[in-house]
């Protein structure tokens, strides 16, 4: 499951709601809990950002940012709370919807999981990394329609997106719908090698 930090999130900008002058301590903390974030040093970054937060409680960036570092420690209990905390500041925030749902996958709380990744999708209709998330959760539920349609909605949304389609050639054979399944344009199994597996092991250059 791949988990991305938004490049504008490192600007520490777009949330932030007029943030009294008060709170420009804050937002010094968040910047130095960025970087150590970025740096690997997350016990540094845990600090700085209990700072942030200590000194803004509403900084919803920061409460973001500390979840994705709880969740590089996987302290999930931990960073479940700091996403719940941060659509609860900023309940528009799709980034943190996401976050939390992948969260709630990693405790196996599917249905819950679920609810929070439609609210990304919801907030965002082009998130790509929430549609897989949801065809992955449809999976492990056992539930082959909404799972094929997830990947059929990433690959909407990225059509080079090679693993949903491996993953929905996968399905497609197995519920024997086979007509999609043995379209040109979809992986299955027996022809993943030479194309999605080759790209895999040989990454294309920057």
């Amino acid at each position: 499951m791949r988990q991305s930090i938004p490049l504008w999130l490192l600007s520490g900008v777009l949330l932030l709601r007029a943030m009294p002058l008060a709170a420009h301590e804050a937002q010094t903390y968040f910047e130095t809990g960025v970087r150590a974030f970025t740096e690997g040093k997350y016990d540094e970054a845990v600090s700085a950002l209990t700072q942030a937060i200590t000194s803004y409680p509403h900084y919803a960036q920061a409460h973001y940012m500390l979840g994705n570092t709880y969740y590089q420690q996987q302290n999930y209990i931990q960073a479940r709370q700091a996403f719940e905390r941060a659509v609860a500041s900023y309940p528009g925030y799709a980034e943190a919807h996401y976050m939390l749902g992948a969260t709630l996958y990693q405790q196996k709380e599917f249905g819950a999981a679920e609810q929070a990744v439609r609210q990304a999708v919801t907030l965002y209709p082009r998130y790509e990394e929430a549609y897989d998330l949801l065809g992955t959760l449809a999976e492990r539920q056992g539930n082959v329609p909404p799972a094929l349609e997830a990947y059929r909605q990433v690959l909407t949304v990225n059509p080079k997106n090679l693993d949903a389609r491996l993953r929905l050639g996968i399905l497609l054979e197995k519920t024997d719908q086979l007509t999609e399944a043995k379209h040109p344009t979809m992986l299955r199994p027996s022809t993943a090698w030479p194309s999605y597996m080759i790209r895999r092991v040989i990454p294309s250059r920057p």
